[in-house]
C-alpha cells in the first residue's frame, strides 16, 4: 500500500495568524475544478493543512484511513476524527479554491429574507445556501465551486449575480435540513449532532497553496481531463 506521508511531509512554516471570519464585499474567485478532480483536491488539502502544522500528522492518516473505509469528503473524515474545528476546515478549503470561507453562524443564522430569494429546489439540487445579498450580488455558501454553467444559470434564474463562500460540505446538509427541512444523508446526521456540542473555532488567514503545488494539482487536472476524454 502506498503511504501518505510523501504528500504529507512538513514544509517548516508556522501557522497562519487568525483572522475574524465575516462574509466582507470581496468578489474573490477561480473557475471550478474538473468533475474528477477530488484526488488532487485532496491531496492538495492534506498538503497544505501539513504546510502550517494546523494538524498532526497522525490525525491526517487517520482520516484519510478513515475515509478509505467509509468512503465520502476528506473533510467529512477530518471532523470525526476531531482533527480541528470546523471553521478552520472552512478557511482551508477556501484557500484552495480561491474564495472567501463562511463560518458556522453565518450559515446557521441567515436572515429569512434571503432564504427566500432561492427555491428549496435549487439550493438542494445544487447543494446551496443563500447567506446575503451585496449589492448585485448573492452569496451563497456551498462545499465547492459550481460550475460556470450553473453559476451562470442559478444568476439567471435568480436575477443577481452567485459568489461562493466556502464551507465544509457536512454544514451544507446541516443549513439545508435547518433551512428547508431537506433530510440530511445518513453519513452525516451524526457529525450534525456531534458538531452542534463543539465550538467552531476561529477563522485563520491561510496563504495560498504555494507555486509548486499549484502546479503539481494543475498537472494531476490535466491528466485526468485526459482520463475523462478517453472515457
Amino acid at each position: 500500500t502506498n503511504s501518505p506521508q510523501p504528500v504529507l511531509q512538513r514544509r517548516g512554516l508556522t501557522m497562519s495568524p487568525m483572522l475574524p471570519g465575516r462574509l466582507g464585499s470581496s468578489l474573490l474567485r477561480q473557475p471550478p475544478p474538473p468533475a474528477h478532480g477530488r484526488i488532487e483536491r485532496m491531496s492538495a488539502l492534506t498538503s497544505l493543512l501539513a504546510r502550517d502544522q494546523a494538524v498532526p500528522v497522525r490525525k491526517i492518516e487517520e482520516a484519510l484511513q478513515r475515509q478509505v473505509v467509509m468512503g465520502g469528503e476528506l473533510g467529512t473524515s477530518l471532523l470525526e476524527c476531531d482533527a480541528l474545528p470546523e471553521n478552520v476546515l472552512a478557511a482551508y478549503q477556501a484557500a484552495l479554491f480561491n474564495v472567501l470561507p463562511a463560518t458556522r453562524d453565518e450559515v446557521m443564522r441567515a436572515p429569512r429574507d434571503t432564504i427566500r430569494l432561492v427555491p428549496r429546489e435549487l439550493a438542494e439540487k445544487h447543494r446551496i445556501m443563500p447567506l446575503a445579498i451585496d449589492g448585485r450580488a448573492l452569496i451563497v455558501a456551498a462545499s465547492e465551486p459550481l460550475a460556470k454553467e450553473v453559476e451562470s444559470q442559478l444568476g439567471f434564474l435568480l436575477g443577481y449575480e452567485i459568489v461562493v463562500r466556502a464551507v465544509c460540505d457536512v454544514r451544507i446538509s446541516a443549513a439545508l435540513l435547518h433551512h428547508y427541512g431537506v433530510e440530511a444523508p445518513l453519513k452525516h446526521r451524526r457529525l450534525i449532532e456531534t458538531l452542534r456540542h463543539r465550538e467552531a473555532g476561529p477563522v485563520p488567514y491561510v496563504a495560498p497553496p504555494d507555486v509548486a503545488l499549484m502546479e503539481e494539482n494543475a498537472r494531476a487536472r490535466l491528466v485526468k481531463k485526459s482520463s475523462a476524454s478517453a472515457w
